[in-house]
């Protein structure tokens, strides 16, 4: 059951990145101020009801996961790589890009209709994290398929010290 929900949260949170990437380069490249509005509010919207629940519903399966089976959370150099992924762009959608989407949307929803603020022309934060997020979940998600690379040397003194039975189980 947490598999399935892992699944379905890191799926959801890859798919909000070209999302973000459309409505991004939309905001920032037309010259219609209403179509640039709607794509700040939408962005607004994503951020405010999608990023935070998906990004940390997909850390927290994921510890879950990986703390009860036998690739544990620090054993498997893949695992950490994985972690390290989450971990920073969990980070970052929540206390960066996800403040600034908010702000974004305020200022546009209290901007007068066919203005936009000054403050938002030119390139929208928007572009940058959805090329970087679809890369890093999509890197998570290879990484999770083919597990590459062994163990890390906590992983190998576990190996040793439990021994075969330890082995077999990997």
């Amino acid at each position: 059951m947490v598999l399935a929900l892992h699944v379905v949260c890191a799926a959801g949170w890859l798919a909000l990145y070209p999302a973000m990437l459309v409505l991004g380069i939309t905001a920032a490249t037309t010259s219609d101020p209403e179509l640039a509005r709607a794509a700040y509010l939408a962005l607004g919207r994503l951020g405010l009801t999608l990023i935070a629940p998906f990004s940390l519903a997909a850390l927290f399966t994921g510890l879950t996961i990986s703390s009860g089976t036998k690739w544990g959370v620090l054993r498997h150099k893949w695992v950490v790589t994985k972690l390290c992924i989450v971990l920073i762009i969990t980070l970052y959608d929540n206390l960066v890009l996800d403040p600034k989407l908010q702000d974004d949307a305020r200022r546009v929803s209290h901007a007068r209709p066919g203005v936009l603020p000054a403050a938002l022309a030119g390139g929208h934060p928007a572009v940058v994290a959805g090329i970087i997020g679809t890369t890093l979940i999509s890197t998570a998600t290879v990484l999770a398929i083919f597990k590459p690379w062994g163990r890390t040397k906590r992983g190998r003194k576990a190996l040793s010290r439990d021994g075969y039975a330890s082995a077999a189980r990997s």
